[in-house]
């Protein structure tokens, strides 16, 4: 918080990130991936427990929300304040709330109020900060409407309150529609659709490049890629099965005019240096099959051999079942490793999702 200066408050430059609690670090890091590429200026301040403060052109925090799938809101920061300070300066936050609602042409919003990871009633009362705060808007003939898409959302988090006004949601119902069960073509143990978002989104893939996935099973990850705008999506898999269903769910979805489908084995990819990220998840499941060979040797042949098709400087996601150290590999063959994120999945397997560069 260092980083945040009073005069810096309000200002209506600084934009929070309601993060999602799906897990502990992929959220941030699909953010900070997605600033990356979508934001002229951007920089990460701070973060807090399920809160993330950023800077970003407002003109592009609509192109931030298309693509991430593990936050839930976006505002502008109106206030960040220990307990006491927030109850003494109350006015002042009311007024620099009607200062960025006349900013960004807010006329009427609703009100929450969240305890993240269950903070302690003592410290902020809930109810009588609403009760409060809508008070204070009346004053100034704010229109109080539970229904608006604009909220004044009030967080404690950490022994801070923070405030802010959400200025745009993130839509869920457009990753429901894409569940595995949903597509016309259905195979055991894909990743959510979220979950691929978020590998495609750490590979740092921009509109208009081309994208790889070698293992793609039934299409959920390039179909992500394909939707955010890539130029060429290229989806292969050793098994012709699936190479015809991922070809059948990506058409399914309007994909047809940017992506190929093809039967590929992995480890013998007949691409010249043309790729600009990676995202993929190799078989290592239950429901996933290596064809006989060695899931170690499966990793570093397909390691080794993406750094002779990707760009210099691009991504390479892709996850592996944590016992086999899939970072080691990674590192051995010469990729650069940027982080790595454990996710449990059921009593034997505990995945790690490595995010490396070329």
């Amino acid at each position: 918080m260092d980083l945040l200066r009073e005069k810096e408050l309000g200002s209506g430059k600084i934009f929070y990130a309601r993060l999602s609690g799906i897990h502990p670090t992929l959220p941030i890091s699909e953010l900070n991936a997605v600033g990356e590429v979508e934001c002229n200026n951007f920089k990460l301040i701070s973060k807090l427990d399920l809160v993330a403060l950023f800077t970003c052109d407002f003109s592009l925090l609509k192109s931030v929300v298309r693509r991430v799938a593990f936050t839930k809101s976006i505002g502008v920061l109106v206030s960040i304040k220990d307990n006491i300070l927030f109850n003494r300066d109350l006015n002042n936050i009311v007024e620099s709330l009607i200062f960025n609602m006349e900013k960004f042409g807010v006329n009427e919003v609703g009100i929450s109020f969240e305890r993240l990871r269950g903070v302690s009633q003592k410290l902020v009362n809930g109810e009588k900060t609403i009760k409060k705060i809508i008070s204070s808007l009346k004053k100034y003939n704010i229109k109080i409407n539970f229904k608006s898409s604009y909220k004044v959302e009030v967080f404690l988090v950490e022994g801070m309150v923070i405030i802010g006004l959400r200025l745009l949601s993130i839509d869920l119902k457009e990753f429901e529609k894409r569940r595995p069960r949903k597509r016309p073509f259905f195979k055991p143990g894909p990743l959510d659709p979220r979950l691929s978002r978020a590998f495609v989104n750490l590979s740092r893939l921009k509109r208009g490049e081309i994208f790889l996935d070698p293992f793609c099973g039934t299409g959920g990850i390039a179909l992500e890629a394909c939707l955010i705008g890539s130029s060429k999506v290229l989806c292969g898999d050793i098994d012709r099965v699936m190479s015809k269903g991922s070809r059948k769910n990506l058409n399914y979805f309007g994909c047809q005019s940017n992506s190929l489908s093809y039967i590929g084995d992995a480890l013998k990819l007949p691409l010249d240096k043309s790729i600009d990220s990676i995202a993929t998840d190799p078989p290592y499941g239950r429901s996933t099959s290596t064809k006989g060979k060695n899931i170690k040797t499966i990793y570093r042949g397909f390691l080794e051999e993406s750094l002779t098709i990707l760009k210099k400087g691009g991504y390479l996601i892709f996850a592996g079942p944590t016992q086999i150290r899939p970072e080691r590999i990674a590192e051995d063959v010469g990729l650069d490793i940027i982080e790595k994120h454990y996710m449990y999945v059921h009593s034997s397997l505990t995945r790690t999702i490595v995010v490396s560069k070329a």
